[in-house]
């Protein structure tokens, strides 16, 4: 049905009856609030304000299809033209991530005179940060100085720096002496009987004098000689050390900072004494130069008693002697054994002369190389050595057994008489003997000589 419209300027109220539309518009429902689905504005949700949601989503160019709205908020204005229900919560936590990344983004990427304004924890974790950065800088910086300390820096003992510690006793009293160098020190040790450089006052009693060097004040002034006595056994015990920290015992001995020289002097009219043992428990090696000593430009030598032309002896005998150096050669001249002797050198070698008449024991891991004296039929001479085992004797009528464990060098048995009797050889052992003069073999199991060696060799020199 069709309705016409009158003309003019009739104000008048009229029935007039308007035809359907073709398409009718929807508009926002708003329900009661028994019910709560509507649709949700595109501001920030203001659920008490009805009316204004119904005015924002009419017509086609509204802010929901505004193309200048963007960013974040452009999802949520997509899901609510399209219908899509979604709960206040998750709008909230969207919102709340959008602006904070907003903030951060402004923060970072404001010119310096724009600062956006941050919450309390992110101040927080920007002196966190700040604070890390500082720390992992020194760090950085203090790593550097110490490789450089630790690759480039060389410590290196000087003589102006120096120290010098004396001991003494009386071998009456104490029969047994034990020194050692403990293993935070490097030097020498050496025992003499004379020396022209102390034996001026001549004493009757046992010096040690200590001879320290190092690279500065501090070092020297911690080089400290310690004592031990026993007089219910008769011992007593001396050892030098230094009084540090342990890591600045180990630095000072990592960088070589010190040097110690150690010479022990036994009166020129002692004959005899029963017990003297040394010990370097760390670099260094142990010189055993009995008798008179002449120096010489750059080093030192004994004199040797047998080769005098009167046939002397060392004045200073020991009933039993026991060396050992860890990283270090041990030395004999003019040493006189008559119990036992024990020479270990863990990892330098055994050289020297030295006059025994019982029980001795060598071992080197380097090479031994011991001119032996003796005449007693109670000997009993063991020596190992892992490079090369090489003892020489004036004379020997005894048992000689020899063993390698090397397949290219065998062992060797030399004599000028040729009187050395063989009894069984193979690659690697060979066993024998040196008759008496009248060419029998010797009946007991002493005397007897055992060399074993990579390079085992028995000489005899006339």
């Amino acid at each position: 049905m069709s309705t016409t419209r009158p003309h003019g300027n009739d104000n008048s109220h009229s029935a007039i009856q308007i035809d359907p539309p073709q398409q009718q518009q929807q508009q926002p429902v708003v329900h009661s609030t028994t019910a709560a689905t509507f649709l949700l504005p595109t501001h920030r949700p203001n659920y008490n304000d009805d009316d204004n949601d119904n005015d924002e989503d009419s017509g086609e160019d509204g802010p929901l299809l505004n193309d200048r709205t963007g960013g974040s908020n452009s999802g949520r204005q997509r899901r609510e033209q399209r219908g899509v229900e979604s709960t206040p919560f998750l709008y909230r936590l969207h919102d709340g991530l959008s602006d904070l990344s907003a903030k951060l983004k402004s923060y970072w990427s404001a010119p310096r005179s724009y600062k956006a304004p941050l919450t309390g924890w992110l101040k927080v974790l920007r002196w966190v940060l700040i604070f890390l950065g500082i720390a992992l800088v020194f760090a950085l910086l203090g790593l550097t100085g110490w490789l450089l300390y630790e690759f480039t820096y060389v410590c290196k003992a000087d003589e102006r720096h120096s120290v010098q510690l004396q001991y003494s006793f009386n071998p009456e009293h104490y029969k047994n002496f034990f020194f050692h160098l403990d293993q935070d020190t490097v030097g020498e040790i050496s025992v003499f009987q004379y020396s022209p450089l102390y034996d001026g006052d001549s004493s009757d009693e046992v010096q040690i004098h200590v001879n320290a060097r190092g690279s500065s004040g501090d070092i020297t002034r911690a080089v400290t000689l310690g004592t031990i006595a026993s007089p219910e056994n008769s011992s007593l015990e001396a050892n030098i050390y230094l009084s540090m920290h342990e890591f600045e015992r180990e630095r000072v001995l990592r960088k070589g900072c010190v040097d110690i020289n150690v010479r022990i002097v036994f009166p020129s009219n002692m004959t005899n004494y029963e017990f003297l043992k040394v010990h370097n428990r760390n670099k260094g090696g142990v010189n055993i130069l009995l008798g008179q000593v002449s120096y010489g430009t750059n080093s030192y030598s004994a004199v040797n008693s047998f080769n005098n032309n009167n046939g002397e002896r060392a004045r200073l005998s020991l009933d039993r002697l026991d060396i050992k150096t860890n990283d270090g050669e041990v030395y004999f001249a003019n040493a006189v054994v008559k119990e036992e002797l024990k020479a270990v050198s863990a990892q330098g070698s055994i050289v020297g002369k030295v006059t025994v008449d019982k029980r001795v024991e060598m071992e080197s891991k380097g090479q031994t190389f011991v001119t032996v004296f003796s005449d007693s039929s109670d000997l009993d001479l063991k020596v190992s050595a892992e490079i090369m085992g090489q003892i020489r004797m004036a004379s020997y009528q005894g048992h000689v057994a020899m063993t390698t464990w090397s397949n290219l060098d065998r062992p060797s048995v030399f004599s000028r008489d040729g009187s050395f009797v063989r009894q069984k050889k193979t690659l690697q052992t060979l066993t024998g003997y040196f008759p008496y003069p009248n060419g029998t073999e010797p009946t007991g199991p002493l005397p007897r000589v055992e060399i074993n060696s990579g390079r085992p060799i028995f000489q005899i020199t006339e």
